[in-house]
């Protein structure tokens, strides 16, 4: 019986020398050496020497199975027998398969003659192992350099292309239209009215190591490139438009919901989405139906306010109704609501969404009375936009534009806080005044914006408390424009905050004296469209001290908030402000007792100038037409008159200005005691030749006239017609719907519904009784059977 007999050839050669493997490499090539050199050892054992190498191994395996390092079966659990016994059988079921082979190709070579004797070695399989080497070398030579050579050759093609190129541009026109379209699209969609910036600390993303305030898009990409491809007139595709959308402007979703939306497009939205679903008009939202009454469906201000002659006789088409028909829409309300407060019931008022079930002939007179105030409240914010925007590309080195708004409350943190100053009443807040401010840099031909906020542990939000904060502002102001001479400043306009008689006071008495501008003008955004820069400047600090306290800091006052943000912000100035100026300040708003001016919510622009000190042009939107102390032939809406006043305690260091009253005529449609009504005569202008010069010229407040008003209980009871808003007063006919021959659309108050009415009693006079006089509350401004504009 012959027995095989394994041939123990050398290691096999590899094209890797030993000095390129790695020591991981070399470690298993040593592994591998080592039992190699073992196995041809033992091949070279005789039979003794054999027997007693066996005999050594026994030996050593019941040694290490008494010490215990070798476990056997009976040492494990059933469940790792079972487990191992299974692998047992397997491994007896392949050994078993081999030996079947093994006796199969045994069985084989005895049928089999014996070979010719040949030699162990031979030249001509080396040879062949070394050519086949070599073939593998060079083969992977030449696929490198072939892929050298591609990567070349696209390099060659690219400098090729780009001499040519730059020996065209010699030849082309220098008065070529050179539009960056990429510049372009990110222009238009980083606008306010394009996107909104976000306010939150968290709201941030990064690309690149670029870090950037996430934008929000005010409406669908589709739609925003429409508007771009009607604004720019630039022939590009959707694709193009989407390609270059900056990365940080991003789509809404619902987790980044706006709590922060305009309660008069939101509740015309309801409405005209209920009737666009009842398929009684085409269109789903409140600024469709607006867009559809201007010029080519784009919204413009005289458009909007029905000015435009192309435009004046679109109205919106409506199909034909039932008027018994029911219909269900949402709007959001503010009432007043009865809570039970420390056992105590107080009258408290909440703003909630209610669902509103009503017909389609009250929800589409809702809509007609809705819609022109709609209209005007777009005209607004286009107009305020637009001007801001103009304002902006438009500054000199004398202007500037500083946009300022108050961020929500820092609630102080610690780094780590027991149970009880966690959840306490242990916190406390710091106010933060934002400020972005543009100004234009002559060297560099182009607008710088610097980022300013004032902290303050004073949580006020009132006039006083803002003419404090403005106060180191426009110290960094003139540090960056020397020679400041026109002033505009940006804000919302919340009636407690910026928008009232005395802020408006502040502005000639406080602000004019202590910037030195010639001229100081006031916008306001339109109400719920308020949100900008400031925002984002207030996101950045809470996220910056907030990253701080997770990394173990203690953020507990002002002081430690300011050293943490000038620490880890360096764009952004920070000033802490004390309460040293507010008691000054407190005296100058405290000695103001003018009437506030009737129509404050209509304006959007107040302005100031030194050649007429004693006037406050109010403007219903801002003008950038006409001068600040001239009246405005598109937008006056009054004029106010200033109360000049001493500030009380002021420190000898602050700069005041000499008064000089001039003549004033006033705006014909100004109705209050705080508006100019006549003429100065000549002895309020100023003394004569022959008497010495008074003191500083303080104007006093003139005796009001009073006038009570008492309002009587209602004829009749209309709460049966709670169901619509226009159930409850006269409706006014806005002239911009045409009606369906077969629609059945009266739009009379119902027969129950009868007018309230209020009785004004005139004081005026002191000899004569009063004069008693009814009028209804509301007013038709057109007939039935009229139809005309909005206005």
């Amino acid at each position: 019986m012959h027995e095989i007999h394994i041939v123990l050839g050398k290691m096999p050669h590899t094209s890797r020398s030993r000095s390129n493997l790695s020591e991981e490499e070399k470690k298993k090539r040593r592994r591998e050496q080592k039992k190699l050199s073992m196995r041809r050892a033992r091949a070279k054992m005789d039979t003794a020497a054999l027997e007693e190498r066996r005999r050594k191994d026994r030996e050593r395996y019941q040694r290490k199975k008494q010490d215990g390092l070798i476990k056997t079966i009976a040492d494990y659990t059933p469940r790792q027998q079972r487990q191992i016994r299974k692998m047992w059988r397997e491994k007896a079921k392949v050994r078993r398969e081999k030996e079947k082979i093994r006796k199969q190709t045994n069985k084989i070579l005895l049928n089999t003659p014996p070979s010719s004797p040949s030699s162990s070695f031979s030249r001509v399989e080396l040879g062949r192992a070394v050519s086949a080497r070599n073939r593998r070398r060079l083969k992977a030579k030449n696929d490198y350099l072939s892929f050298r050579l591609q990567l070349l050759e696209k390099k060659l093609a690219k400098y090729r292309m780009r001499i040519l190129r730059l020996k065209r541009k010699k030849y082309q026109s220098d008065n070529s239209d050179k539009i960056n379209v990429k510049q372009t699209i990110h222009d238009f969609l980083l606008e306010d009215e394009n996107s909104r910036l976000t306010a939150g600390k968290k709201e941030t993303i990064t690309r690149r190591k670029i870090k950037q305030q996430i934008r929000f898009l005010n409406d669908s990409l589709l739609n925003l490139f429409k508007i771009f491809v009607s604004k720019t007139g630039l022939n590009i595709s959707y694709e193009t438009f989407r390609r270059h959308r900056p990365f940080w402007v991003l789509s809404p979703k619902v987790a980044s919901r706006n709590t922060c939306l305009c309660r008069t497009h939101t509740n015309n939205d309801f409405i005209v989405y209920a009737l666009h679903q009842a398929k009684i008009i085409p269109h789903s939202t409140a600024t469709d139906v607006a867009k559809s009454l201007c010029c080519n469906n784009v919204l413009d201000v005289s458009c909007l306010e029905r000015n435009c002659s192309q435009c004046i006789g679109k109205y919106v088409n409506f199909n034909t109704i039932n008027r018994l028909d029911t219909i269900i829409y949402q709007r959001w309300v503010t009432k007043n609501v009865n809570v039970v407060i420390n056992g105590q019931e107080r009258k408290l008022k909440k703003t909630y969404k209610e669902t509103v079930k009503t017909t389609q002939q009250l929800l589409l007179n809702t809509l007609k009375v809705n819609l022109p105030i709609f209209m005007q409240h777009l005209a607004n914010i286009i107009n305020q936009y637009k001007a801001i925007r103009q304002i902006k590309q438009n500054l000199t080195s004398v202007d500037g534009l500083l946009h300022i708004d108050f961020s929500e409350n820092y609630s102080f943190k610690y780094g780590t806080a027991i149970q009880s100053a966690h959840f306490g009443g242990s916190k406390e807040q710091l106010s933060m005044h934002t400020c972005v401010y543009y100004s234009f840099q002559i060297p560099h031909n182009k607008i710088q914006t610097t980022s300013i906020c004032t902290v303050s542990q004073n949580l006020r939000h009132d006039p006083v408390l803002i003419c404090a904060h403005l106060k180191p502002v426009i110290e960094q102001i003139k540090l960056i424009t020397p020679d400041l001479k026109n002033l505009h400043i940006l804000s919302d306009g919340p009636s407690t905050q910026y928008r009232n008689k005395t802020m408006f006071q502040m502005i000639a008495n406080y602000l004019g004296n202590i910037t030195n501008a010639e001229t100081i003008t006031w916008h306001f955004t339109e109400t719920g469209h308020g949100k900008g820069a400031p925002d984002g400047v207030g996101g950045c600090l809470k996220r910056i001290c907030d990253k701080a306290v997770a990394n173990g800091r203690d953020i507990v006052d002002i002081d430690s908030f300011v050293d943490c943000s000038k620490e880890n912000c360096k764009g952004i100035v920070v000033i802490p402000i004390d309460d040293t100026n507010v008691l000054d300040i407190q005296n100058i708003a405290d000695a103001i007792t003018v009437r506030p001016f009737k129509g404050t919510f209509k304006l959007h622009q107040i302005a100031w100038s030194i050649l007429e000190p004693n006037i406050l042009h109010a403007r219903r939107l801002s003008c950038i037409e006409c001068a600040a102390n001239t009246k405005c032939s598109h937008f006056e809406i009054g004029q106010i008159l200033v109360q000049h006043v001493e500030s009380y305690g002021s420190p000898s260091n602050l700069p005041r200005r000499v008064i000089i009253a001039s003549p004033i005529v006033s705006s014909p449609n100004t109705a209050s005691a705080s508006t100019v009504t006549r003429s100065r005569t000549p002895e309020s202008i100023g003394p004569s030749n022959d008497t010495p010069s008074p003191e500083p010229l303080i104007s006093r407040r003139q005796p009001l006239t009073p006038r009570k008003k008492l309002n009587l209980e209602d004829v009749s009871d209309d709460s049966d017609f709670m169901t619509s808003p226009s159930a409850r007063r006269p409706r006014k006919r806005s002239g911009l719907f045409i009606e369906s021959d077969d629609s059945d659309t009266n739009s009379s108050p119902p027969k129950n519904c009868k007018r309230r009415l209020a009785i004004f009693i005139d004081t005026d006079s002191e000899n004569s009784p009063p004069k008693p006089c009814k009028r209804p509350i509301g007013k038709n401004y057109f007939s039935d059977d009229s139809i005309g504009k909005i206005f």
